[in-house]
């Protein structure tokens, strides 16, 4: 038999934007339930990636200055309504992180050290102070919440989300052994994260289950009936990252500096897309292998860099994925389309757009994490219990137990890894994406329906990651453009009149349907209180 937990906000995730969300919750009085595949603080991107952040917080800076930067390496696709929110909130948000017990890097004197991060026009962006009490903001905000009552279930992963009368009320999960916990809910925050692993050319740490990212959000969202938006722009980076926090230079094998080709202004500190796709050319033409040159003063400004980096003054520079830029729909309050469903960090779509700042993700989880939090509690507060649809369950339930074959989910992903990379990288066109699309129906028709469920997450995650890569394989044949991280070499310039919009997809009888909507413009004000850090407060 099933166990049936009631809870007034579910949160779905155990990451930065999970945890502020039900921190956020929980501030109101609510009943709130994370529950999280892994540990909270232990799992996903959040543990290892939560290093920069923007905000303006100079004289010479202003909101103003940092949303127009945002739109302008967003390539005109970002939300701006989203954007506004991101830099209108940013300094009250850092703020609110040091009443929480983070701490930032500073320069030997004491002053906090402030970069020019990649994309960006002036120096904003700040680096976490590591190996400190409350570094782990998972673990801090966990904390707090469960002091305020609130109920956190690791080890469970949400396999699909139930709709009663057109609105998510809850969700079905599962244990590794297959054992199902009903969520019977007034709303849901989908916060789980994006799809670290979809490419094969990924830090290491993401290869450990431990802190993967799978597509769980896409795969829940699309079969819930969400539209899911620019999943066609993958965020890539150079690799080890941090050269430009620390002055990098780069040079190709011939000495030369090669940025100064692509772009002479902003150089090493171009959009990262513009740096990728450099360093991409001058390896894929010969001139490797490529280094970044450290400068030895500006290492010394920065404590965290020379303990990473020690005394090397040359290190050799590759490519690596981080993150996709797209995810489900929200507005400016954290709402998907799908009533009393929310979504933010990884998972949410609309806020970065074609290609991302350095530093901006870190923000997008707390400011948006924070809203849909909040709004998310303010619904709950209004909204009487809806029957759960029990049929819905059996069929999950069911589907679950069916997952009964001898392929190992590994196989799988690897192939699916190998197809992403070589057809659909850095550089695409029509051909590599119908070669890619063959693939996914190969293994839809003779792969899946074989897959065994010894390791049932890693089976689950394995048919979330084919689902997200065949969204990503049409949205990317769909747009004939080349915008930002998504470049076609079929279609090499960017057509604002046809193509400065989101392609959104949804599922339509269970198969993917697409259309193209607007791209939110600014206006309004914000209905959250942007000052206020009461909810980082006992």
């Amino acid at each position: 038999m099933a166990e049936t937990i009631g809870t007034d906000v579910l949160v779905i995730g155990g990451g930065a934007a999970a945890a502020r969300a039900g921190l956020e919750a929980s501030s109101l009085g609510v009943r709130v339930t994370l529950v999280d595949k892994g540990k909270l603080g232990n799992s996903g991107s959040s543990p290892r990636c939560l290093l920069g952040i923007g905000a303006p917080l100079t004289l010479e800076d202003s909101p103003d200055a940092f949303y127009e930067d945002w739109v302008r390496v967003g390539c005109g696709i970002s939300d701006q309504p989203l954007i506004w929110e991101c830099a209108s909130g940013a300094a009250a948000n850092i703020h609110q992180l040091l009443e929480s017990s983070l701490d930032f890097a500073r320069e030997r004197g004491g002053k906090y050290y402030l970069y020019r991060g990649a994309g960006h026009s002036r120096p904003r962006n700040l680096t976490i102070k590591y190996k400190l009490p409350g570094t782990n903001l998972m673990t801090v905000f966990g904390n707090k919440m469960k002091r305020r009552g609130a109920r956190i279930l690791e080890g469970v992963l949400i396999t699909k989300l139930l709709r009663t009368e057109g609105r998510v009320n809850g969700a079905v999960g599962i244990s590794p052994r297959g054992e199902v916990t009903i969520f019977r809910a007034k709303a849901v925050v989908l916060a789980c994260g994006g799809a670290n692993r979809i490419f094969p050319c990924t830090p290491g740490w993401i290869r450990d289950e431990t802190y993967r990212t799978t597509g769980d959000a896409f795969a829940l969202a699309f079969h819930a009936g969400a539209p899911v938006i620019d999943l066609e722009f993958p965020n890539f980076r150079e690799s080890p990252p941090g050269a430009t926090r620390a002055g990098g230079k780069y040079f190709n094998a011939r000495g030369e500096r090669f940025m100064e080709r692509y772009d002479p202004i902003a150089l090493e500190k171009a959009p990262r897309q513009l740096t990728v796709s450099a360093v991409y050319t001058e390896l894929k033409e010969g001139r490797g292998p490529i280094t970044w040159h450290v400068d030895k003063e500006l290492l010394e400004r920065d404590p965290s860099m020379s303990a990473r980096f020690g005394q090397r003054r040359k290190i050799k520079l590759g490519i690596e994925f981080q993150r996709l830029l797209g995810g489900v729909r929200i507005n400016k309050r954290g709402e998907t389309d799908i009533p009393h469903l929310y979504s933010a960090g990884e998972s949410a779509g609309g806020v970065h757009g074609a290609d991302r700042m350095q530093g901006n993700a870190f923000l997008e989880t707390q400011i948006f994490g924070a809203r849909a939090g909040y709004h998310a509690a303010k619904l709950a507060l209004r909204t009487g219990d809806a029957d759960i649809d029990m049929r819905q369950v059996e069929e999950e339930t069911a589907r679950i137990k069916g997952i009964n074959g001898d392929i190992r989910p590994s196989h799988i992903t690897k192939e699916i890894q190998n197809m992403m990379w070589g057809e659909v990288g850095i550089i695409r066109s029509a051909d590599s994406l119908l070669k890619a699309t063959a693939v996914i129906s190969r293994l839809k028709r003779e792969q899946i329906p074989k897959l065994s469920g010894k390791k049932l997450f890693s089976a689950v995650e394995c048919m979330n990651m084919l689902l997200t890569a065949e969204m990503i394989i049409h949205a990317a044949l769909k747009r004939e453009e080349s915008r930002g991280s998504h470049r076609r070499k079929d279609f090499p310039g960017q057509n604002d009149t046809d193509w400065q919009k989101h392609i959104a997809i949804r599922s339509v009888d269970g198969k993917i349907a697409m259309t193209t909507i607007p791209v939110g413009q600014r206006g309004g004000r914000s209905d959250y209180c942007l000052t206020s850090p009461c909810c980082l407060r006992e």
